[in-house]
């Protein structure tokens, strides 16, 4: 049964006109620090950046929630492996077990304008 799901896209020149403007503070703000160690040495770091914002974008959707709203970025660890590996703390963590826990199946694709996330929680 589904839990929850959540679907969003990011468009690549916004998240590069962000980085522009707030450079690694917002990386910083966005990536656990084991992403960062990635993000540091990835061929696209903007890419890499927008995908992991994508993806924790859906994830908070499929927590019927919103990043901000007791739910932040770096509650939520993924891991780009097949299958992509979530692990959430605080917030995000207090809302996947007030839906029951379950399991994450993440979808993305990146694109030459867009990266795109959908993300279903289900027991």
């Amino acid at each position: 049964m589904i839990q929850g799901m959540g679907v969003h896209l990011e468009e690549l020149s916004v998240v590069q006109s962000a980085f522009d403007r707030n450079g690694e503070s917002l990386v910083r703000r966005m990536l656990t620090p084991q992403e960062l160690n990635i993000w540091q040495t990835h061929r696209h770091p903007v890419v890499y950046l927008a995908t992991m914002q994508a993806i924790k974008e859906g994830l908070a959707k499929a927590l019927h929630t919103k990043i901000g709203q007791g739910v932040s970025y770096r509650d939520i660890s993924v891991e780009l492996t097949e299958p992509v590996s979530v692990c959430l703390e605080g917030g995000a963590d207090v809302r996947y077990q007030r839906h029951g826990g379950g399991q994450w199946l993440v979808s993305y694709c990146v694109s030459a304008q867009f990266v795109t996330a959908t993300v279903l929680l289900q027991q």
